[in-house]
């Protein structure tokens, strides 16, 4: 190996093929692996003619000319040290890589996350689904016995606080016994009446209700309902229980009420006041029955309540209990020919004053 101007940095001679010329007249690039760190760095005017060297020439000048010389390289043999390949830790790789992965909560893949949560959704609605089929209201089976006129208020133990009900006719111009002398005020009775509702309830539970206030309706002879504004039929009862399973017998009170002054009434025909009169074949206030048949008093009930079990959710049963007929009770038939007594005298004087 022949002595050269050029220096490796380590006081040993560079390779002897390093300085090989190639027709340039100048020595060869010192290899680019000597310009790493722990190296001093030089420029030598090859580096400079590199771009018109040809690109295997140069190749082949960066290697060393035999292996020997390469492991007497200190500076290369502590570079290939630091190139080499490093251990591969394949625990923790694949740890990380785990961490790594997670999404959505601890679900390894996006799909096994979107496939649990639907699956887990799915679940509730047929839950959902299944409670409120079983527990959805249904319309029971009723019927009922009556109306009739009842002798006490001892079975009807669910009256609402305040009721007024009591059973049987009551008309304050009767009780009186006072003869009429002036249409200064107002014609006012009340009847009592009860009806007997059975209801088979099915439902898989209790159909409760509170406070039950039922308006009902009245057809008129014509067999329309009459408009009620001189007359109400009501029910009002509190702590009404149809038990789960069970075929359930409530009196009912039904609460029928009428109030009109005389001038409202003497020769406006009532249509309410027309219905007594042919129902219970009876003359009063100037108004005589319309037929010499009697026709029932027809009466109906829309009846629309939420139980106490499914109230929170909104629902509600609607249905309509009637109609009713019932014939003009005798009780009724006897206070109506009173009042006819105690007003005959005043009421032909003012009808014989309007038709004249």
């Amino acid at each position: 190996m022949s002595a050269t101007p050029y220096h490796n940095g380590y006081d040993q001679p560079m390779p002897e093929h390093s300085h090989m010329q190639y027709g340039y007249g100048q020595p060869m690039a010192e290899p680019s692996h000597m310009q790493y760190s722990g190296a001093p760095q030089h420029t030598y005017p090859q580096q400079q003619q590199h771009s018109s060297m040809p690109e295997h020439v140069y190749r082949d000048s960066l290697q060393p000319a035999n292996s020997s010389e390469t492991l007497a390289d200190p500076w290369y043999n502590q570079n290939a040290e630091r190139s080499a390949p490093q251990p591969y830790d394949v625990e923790a790789y694949s740890s990380a890589d785990k961490r790594k992965r997670r999404v959505c909560c601890c679900f390894p893949t996006r799909k096994s996350c979107c496939l649990t949560f639907c699956l887990i959704f799915l679940v509730i609605l047929i839950i959902l689904g299944v409670l409120v089929w079983y527990f959805w209201p249904t319309i029971p089976e009723y019927g009922y016995v009556g109306p009739y006129e009842p002798t006490s208020t001892a079975q009807f133990v669910h009256l609402a606080p305040g009721s007024e009900w009591k059973p049987g006719p009551d008309i304050p111009l009767v009780k009186s016994g006072i003869t009429l002398t002036s249409l200064a005020g107002n014609f006012a009775f009340s009847y009592g009446m009860g009806v007997d509702v059975w209801l088979n309830n099915k439902n898989r539970f209790d159909i409760a209700m509170d406070r039950l206030d039922v308006v009902g309706r009245v057809k008129g002879e014509n067999g329309q309902f009459i408009d009620a504004k001189n007359f109400k039929l009501q029910i009002n009862m509190v702590n009404v229980n149809f038990p789960k399973n069970a075929n359930t017998t409530e009196h009912v009170p039904l609460d029928l009420r009428y109030n009109a002054t005389f001038s409202q009434i003497i020769g406006q025909k009532d249509p309410f006041l027309q219905l007594l009169a042919t129902s219970c074949q009876s003359s009063f206030l100037g108004i005589s029955p319309s037929s010499p048949n009697a026709i029932p008093l027809t009466m109906e009930f829309a009846v629309n309540v939420a139980p106490t079990a499914v109230r929170r959710l909104g629902i509600t049963i609607n249905t309509t209990i009637g109609p009713f007929d019932m014939a003009c009770p005798a009780q009724l038939k006897d206070q109506l020919k009173q009042v006819d007594t105690l007003t005959r005298g005043l009421l032909n004087g003012a009808l014989n004053s309007i038709t004249g």
